[in-house]
């Protein structure tokens, strides 16, 4: 694949905006990236897992559906996030055909 300046630099802020870029180097063809990107648990996992300590302890005398529900309630979300986007762009698919 061949990469002009244009899609280069197009390349590169996208990286800078999503992760973190080390050790850039340009030249003529060659050109090398190392991107390094920020995992880590997350509000969903890091709540799950407060849940999970308090369960286990005698904390909160909770049923197990209510103390993974942070994991079970994000995953119905984004599956709803999916459906209603699958929709409109069907919808719109269909005007357009």
């Amino acid at each position: 694949m061949n990469l002009n300046e244009k899609n280069l630099k197009r390349i590169i802020k996208y990286i800078e905006k999503y992760g973190n870029i080390q050790n850039i180097t340009i030249e003529n063809s060659a050109t090398t990236f190392d991107v390094k990107s920020s995992g880590g648990i997350g509000f969903v996992g890091l709540l799950t897992i407060a849940f999970i300590v308090l369960k286990l302890t005698e904390v909160i005398d909770w049923s197990w559906w209510w103390v993974l529900s942070p994991l079970w309630i994000s995953f119905c979300v984004g599956l709803i996030i999916l459906i209603v986007v699958g929709i409109v762009f069907g919808i719109i698919w269909l005007f357009n055909r």
